[in-house]
């Protein structure tokens, strides 16, 4: 990621400083986009997102179970969002095998652009699991999917 930012900071220096260009600077916001996304799902799977839960932990299983189902829909509208946008570029890349001229070397950008969508739809995976371990819940009144009482943590819900 620092190799990314630094690239993209000499891009800008180059460019008004000396007038000239570093012609693979449109790629990078891409591949920074594509980082993002896959560091955004394996944190969100991973539950190490920081939460600020001072009133949510006191809650039962059960209460928290509902207070993430009732969430859960403005994450899914966030997540189908990215996921429309990002398909909007990855199909027509796709479709079209893309490639960028003007360039010496005229890299192909379609295999870069059809990545685009896997962070989204892997947080869409990881979203419906935890969407479907809460309903379990909330139907169970607290209990897991194993049926043992599930005992909170600082980050999220853990069978014990």
């Amino acid at each position: 990621m620092v190799a990314i930012i630094g690239y993209m900071m000499a891009s800008v220096i180059i460019r008004y400083y000396f007038h000239g260009s570093i012609n693979y600077l449109a790629i990078v916001p891409n591949i920074f986009f594509i980082y993002v996304c896959l560091g955004a799902a394996y944190a969100y799977n991973q539950k190490s997102f920081i939460i600020v839960d001072i009133l949510y932990r006191k809650f039962s299983a059960r209460k928290r179970a509902a207070i993430d189902l009732s969430t859960s829909v403005l994450f899914f509208i966030f997540i189908l969002a990215l996921l429309q946008a990002s398909a909007g570029f990855a199909l027509p890349a796709l479709a079209n095998f893309k490639f960028d001229l003007g360039m010496l070397i005229d890299p192909a950008r379609w295999p870069i652009t059809i990545i685009f969508p896997v962070g989204p739809i892997l947080l869409l995976v990881a979203g419906t699991v935890r969407f479907i371990r809460n309903i379990i819940i909330l139907v169970n009144g607290g209990k897991g999917v194993s049926g043992e009482k599930e005992k909170m943590v600082a980050l999220g819900a853990e069978a014990k």
